[in-house]
């Protein structure tokens, strides 16, 4: 369990790629009061999102975090597992607990992609994440299954993507607010505030036994 009541550990990475496509920021990584924070705004004269990768391999098990989003567009908050070699996506899949383009921070999409053709299936959940909430999955040879505050939300089987599910790497935990202003991630407003701050809580990281 990562509580974040200290420095980051090295088994974390910071993003720092500000000419990339979407620019991420080491400055605006930050750790204090027992919460990760990960911030979107002007830094260094150039609008930058932020983010951390949690650099343990892992294949299968159950990862668990409690975050909020502070409202704003321009910036899209994405908690995800992704494969540990970029060069194996989308081939070897990629879990997105929560990906959340809407400024208000209404709701969020979990996606499951997999296949050399990207396959996506998805769902969409509703609720307010400018408060604490907990998102978890399981990723098992025989299921990827969402959940919301312990509670279940989306279940993907074998035989729900044409593709079958992720089998082919281990995965890495990302977290990430990734700036934008496309058709995905609305631009920023005179609304959006100077810097939009995701929280993050805490992290669990559970393997899955072993057969």
């Amino acid at each position: 369990m990562e509580e974040f009541d200290g420095p980051l550990s090295a088994e974390w990475g910071k993003y720092d790629s500000p000419d990339a496509s979407p620019p991420r920021s080491a400055g605006m990584v930050s750790v204090s009061g027992g919460q990760l924070h990960l911030a979107g705004g002007v830094n260094g004269g150039k609008d930058v999102g932020s983010g951390v990768m949690f650099l343990r391999d892992q294949k299968y098990g159950r990862w668990e975090v409690r975050f909020r989003v502070q409202a704003g567009a321009g910036y899209a908050p994405d908690v995800l597992l992704w494969p540990k070699n970029n060069n194996d996506w989308p081939t070897a899949g990629e879990i997105d607990l929560a990906e959340m383009n809407d400024p208000a921070r209404a709701g969020f999409g979990s996606f499951l992609h997999h296949g050399k053709d990207n396959t996506i299936v998805g769902h969409q959940t509703r609720t307010d994440f400018t408060r604490f909430h907990t998102i978890a999955v399981d990723w098992l040879p025989t299921r990827v299954t969402y959940y919301l505050d312990g509670k279940k939300i989306f279940n993907v089987t074998p035989s729900a993507i044409k593709t079958g599910l992720p089998t082919e790497s281990v995965m890495h935990l990302a977290l990430q607010l990734d700036q934008g202003c496309s058709d995905l991630i609305p631009c920023r407003t005179a609304k959006t505030p100077a810097k939009v701050v995701m929280d993050v809580d805490w992290v669990k990281v559970y393997r899955a036994p072993q057969s």
